[in-house]
């Protein structure tokens, strides 16, 4: 194995490591986010018109969407 293997290696470790780290670190956020929602639903929700449901889509696939790209490129 060739220095340049092990460092493809570990660029590919890294990259997996930082993914799972995005990964928590957005699951984390929703769920806060979530908290403060059952915490203060009139101040959050009032202005909402779309299902609630909706914003959790979106917000999955944002997560699809970056992990894609970091793994595509």
């Amino acid at each position: 194995m060739t220095s340049k293997d092990k460092q493809n290696i570990n660029l590919r470790q890294y990259a997996v490591n930082m993914s799972l780290v995005a990964l928590l670190v957005v699951i984390w956020i929703a769920l806060v986010f979530s908290n403060l929602a059952d915490a203060f639903p009139g101040i959050l929700w009032s202005w909402w018109h779309l299902p609630k449901g909706l914003l959790w889509l979106g917000l999955l696939a944002l997560v699809a969407w970056c992990m894609d790209s970091e793994s595509s490129g």
